[in-house]
């Protein structure tokens, strides 16, 4: 990497994906994220760990001063924002006095958050939306959310006539199969990047809605593929998108498309359809006001969070396998529950994916339990 190719600053939660991306792009990522893997330190240029407090919510003076002390010391770095940052609009405008903030308009970023400005802008644009309730309901089928929330370890079945928090809302549940539609956005329109199915591999009853993985599809009817191109470009000049960006639907039996969630910001799934520093460079470019280039389509791709199913020290002995990233560092307490790694796969489609992702899944559980071992004491 030439000490003369361009940084950037890379801010989210878990920023190793877009750091690799970055890379690829023939940028310096300085990386700010929350958990310091293995990847993503041999990935930047220069690391550092995201402020949160005991409760992981973010700690926006310390990430401001920290951002304020990077750009002190190499200039006013471009700042890419990520995966956890959708709540945190007043953070990001903050951070814009001290150098260019990447992406969506914060304007319509801030309206995103909003649920009822989000179905009213829907309602007006005729795109489906489930419906929602701010006030408790006595009757079942309801989900309980958090305003700004990402990820999906937020959201929990709403128990009839419980008790809302300050920030939840109720969205009604949808019956279907849970997709994706990942896209790049400018202004004078988006391309769609790739379409992707959900997966529940690793499925804990208890976190049943929390983000488990995806893979690429290609087969998708053509009137849903179409209903859901036309809704990327009208909620990319309603709320101007910029960069990549992407919205999560539900597949009904009727091939009816109902959007749950809308992802103002790098998605996830942005490398599954496409070479990871294309889709960078491409963000960056459309970000700046430029179009959207032609970016590489690339084979059937898919990946999985692992999540701990019980409390685990890593070892100092692992070798973690070649479709293994997000490693973290030996030594490292990881809680039940928290995501420990993601596994990744590609092959002719997406059940083939799918298949060596449940077969890698099974492996990676056979290591670090199997042999008669206490994970627990590893």
């Amino acid at each position: 990497m030439s000490r003369n190719a361009e940084l950037v600053l890379i801010l989210a939660h878990a920023g190793r994906q877009l750091a690799a991306a970055a890379r690829a792009a023939s940028f310096r990522p300085l990386v700010i994220d929350r958990f310091g893997d293995r990847d993503t330190r041999d990935i930047a240029h220069e690391f550092r760990s995201l402020p949160c407090d005991g409760r992981g919510a973010i700690d926006g003076a310390a990430v401001v001063a920290l951002v304020a002390q990077l750009r002190a010391t190499y200039g006013a770095v471009p700042l890419v924002w990520g995966g956890g940052l959708e709540g945190s609009h007043p953070l990001l405008a903050k951070l814009e006095a001290s150098g260019p903030v990447l992406g969506t308009a914060l304007v319509g970023v801030r309206e995103l958050v909003d649920p009822s400005q989000t179905t009213d802008a829907l309602a007006a644009l005729a795109i489906p939306y489930p419906a929602l309730a701010f006030s408790p309901q006595m009757t079942p089928g309801w989900l309980r959310k958090r305003r700004g929330g990402s990820g999906g370890g937020h959201v929990q079945e709403h128990q009839p006539g419980e008790t809302l928090g300050a920030d939840e809302y109720l969205q009604r549940v949808i019956a279907g199969t849970v997709h994706s539609l990942t896209f790049m956005a400018a202004a004078e329109g988006c391309r769609g990047l790739s379409f992707n199915r959900h997966l529940d591999i690793q499925l804990d009853p208890a976190a049943r809605y929390r983000y488990g993985g995806a893979c690429a599809v290609t087969d998708l009817p053509r009137a849903v593929t179409d209903a859901c191109l036309g809704y990327a470009h009208a909620l990319t000049t309603r709320f101007g998108l910029r960069g990549l960006c992407g919205f999560d639907f539900v597949l009904a039996a009727d091939a009816t498309v109902v959007l749950i969630d809308i992802n103002p910001r790098p998605t996830a799934t942005f490398d599954l359809g496409v070479t990871p520093g294309s889709a960078f460079a491409a963000h960056m470019a459309t970000c700046r006001g430029g179009a959207v280039p032609l970016i590489p389509q690339t084979a059937c791709r898919g990946h999985v969070v692992y999540y701990a199913s019980d409390a685990i020290q890593i070892p100092n002995w692992l070798d973690w396998p070649p479709w293994v990233a997000d490693r973290p560092r030996p030594g490292t307490q990881v809680a039940k529950g928290d995501p420990l790694c993601t596994l990744a796969a590609a092959g002719r489609d997406a059940d083939e994916v799918a298949a060596r992702l449940r077969e890698r899944v099974a492996r990676l559980t056979q290591t670090l339990h199997g042999a008669g071992a206490d994970p627990a004491k590893l």
